[in-house]
């Protein structure tokens, strides 16, 4: 049991540092066990209005800043090819 909690952690750190850059954040499922009777499945959520805010915020232009190369702020702009 302790070592799928520290596995759990591990892995939920991991996933939001990457989606950090995006402005999620995964939480662990409080709720797996009445998923699943498998042990070794680990469960985790994005709340619905994390990804709300981001479509939102990508259809105003607006997109999350991410640090640059120099460690100065950036915007995170996609880049589209006509």
């Amino acid at each position: 049991p302790d070592e799928k909690i520290d596995v759990n952690e591990k892995v939920q750190r991991a996933m939001n540092q990457k989606l950090g850059k995006l402005d999620l954040q995964v939480s662990i499922d409080p709720d797996i066990k009445q998923a699943t009777d498998n042990p070794n499945v680990l469960g985790y959520y994005i709340p619905l209005n994390q990804f709300k805010n981001l479509i939102t915020n990508a259809l105003k232009g607006e997109y999350p800043k991410t640090k640059s190369a120099h460690g100065t702020s950036a915007t995170n702009s996609p880049c589209i090819k006509y």
